[in-house]
């Protein structure tokens, strides 16, 4: 796991990137405390690929695909950029070394 931080951090430097963490309470401050544990792709709002547990599913009902683009827009006012971010993903790097540490 500690390679995937190290990645993520590698990728949020590079000039075509921008990387958002969205710290846990951030989340329960603009009411989205629920939101499901899939991933979804927005392209150019006119579709979405909603990446659930078993499969893709796409979406280019208009209605649906507004949705899910507030939903983006609520997340990424939620999250952090920049060294905030970065330094968001070191310290979830260090808490899952400790965590390690702890168990071995």
């Amino acid at each position: 796991m500690e390679e995937q931080f190290a990645r993520v951090a590698e990728v949020a430097g590079l000039p075509h990137v921008r990387l958002g963490v969205v710290p846990d309470v951030q989340l329960r401050g603009v009411g989205l405390g629920h939101v499901a544990l899939h991933g979804f792709t927005l392209v150019d709002e006119a579709a979405v690929t909603v990446e659930t547990f078993t499969r893709e599913i796409g979406l280019t009902d208009e209605r649906e695909v507004r949705a899910y683009a507030e939903v983006f827009t609520q997340v990424e006012r939620a999250a952090v950029f920049g060294e905030s971010a970065r330094g968001l993903v070191e310290q979830a790097a260090a808490d899952v070394r400790r965590t390690l540490k702890a168990i071995h």
